[in-house]
């Protein structure tokens, strides 16, 4: 029990350190990884996401300073030890996301490269305070979700935006895959489970696999098709919170990606209908047409620029600033690329 704690008392400390430095000079790399991917500072903070530089071993040194012992860093999968005895840190150049359990504590971390290093996401290690076959990222949110069902999801980041799409049930399974430990732990929520995995061959047969093991623990499986984006996380930002509605809506059923692509193409007109509205200034009467979509495309048109400020998930998402925000956003940038 007393390492446990100790494990415990040293997450906190970890991640304020990584979130700290997310928020100072030495973080931009991430901030701009971030940024780039639309996420905003009101979810930077509800998911405490931070930063691991490409610092050789700060976070071990500042554990060290706090008190911790370097076998107990090693331990919890933050630091590792080299043939020659030196310690280093796990999780360098990535940004950097807590597995909060749901007391509430930060159980574990993740971590994505923002660089060309492999692979793309690690994990920390399974401890006394955590299993990762028994964990989900993201449960902190979904277990006291209004909604009836989880979407099960592949990666970090495909929570993070469905949670700033106002979907607030998204969860990843911990560990190389879905195990019978988790779908016996999704069981006890009673909910039905979504399937969200990658649009790939390697995401179809992850999906089958998946629903068989839920299948079996008792668990209400369906599947959402994305075609013909690759993720939630594209999807969301390409064609918005409605489209993906209607997609929860008709998962399970038999409806064709012909279906999808029909009103992908009209959704690709419209959006040019907006473009010439917003060449012309007319900012209000493009922002208020239909679909995320167009007021994505749109913004981008005109701000050149895929920021938080002109992400349409402000627009619609339940977690942004509003149009008012948006529109003055754009209309800054519009002048700037006038004085171009």
């Amino acid at each position: 029990m007393l390492r446990q704690q100790e494990i415990q008392a040293m997450n906190v400390e970890a991640e304020y350190y990584y979130h700290t430095l997310l928020q100072s000079p030495f973080g931009k790399p991430g901030m701009d990884y971030l940024t780039y991917r639309g996420i905003s500072d009101e979810t930077i903070e509800d998911f405490d996401l931070g930063y691991a530089s490409d610092d050789k071993d700060g976070l071990t040194k500042y554990l060290i300073e706090q008190g911790f012992d370097k076998s107990l860093i090693i331990e919890a999968g933050l630091a590792k030890e080299d043939a020659n005895k030196q310690v280093y840190d796990v999780f360098r150049n990535r940004v950097i996301f807590p597995v909060i359990d749901e007391q509430g504590r930060a159980v574990g971390f993740g971590g994505r490269t923002i660089g060309n290093e492999k692979p793309e996401y690690i994990i920390s290690n399974t401890t006394l305070l955590w299993d990762k076959s028994k964990s989900f990222y993201g449960m902190i949110y979904a277990k006291d979700s209004s909604s009836d069902y989880l979407l099960l999801c592949e990666g970090f980041m495909d929570v993070i935006t469905l949670y700033q799409a106002g979907y607030d049930t998204g969860i990843v399974a911990m560990g190389t895959s879905l195990s019978r430990d988790h779908a016996i732990a999704l069981k006890k929520t009673k909910k039905e489970v979504l399937t969200c995995y990658d649009n790939d061959e390697a995401g179809k047969k992850k999906t089958e696999k998946t629903k068989e093991i839920l299948s079996t623990a008792g668990v209400h499986v369906r599947s959402i098709d994305l075609a013909p984006y690759i993720d939630p996380d594209d999807f969301i930002l390409n064609s918005g919170p409605f489209s993906f509605d209607e997609r929860i809506e008709d998962a399970g059923t038999t409806k064709s990606e012909a279906i999808y692509t029909k009103r992908q193409e009209k959704e690709n007109i419209e959006s040019k209908e907006c473009f010439t509205m917003s060449s012309i200034y007319n900012f209000e009467k493009f922002l208020t047409c239909e679909g995320n979509l167009i007021a994505f495309n749109a913004a981008k048109a005109v701000a050149n620029s895929p920021t938080t400020a002109y992400n349409p998930l402000y627009i619609y998402g339940g977690h942004g600033t509003g149009k008012t925000h948006l529109l003055k956003a754009i209309e800054t940038q519009f002048q700037k690329v006038i004085q171009r």
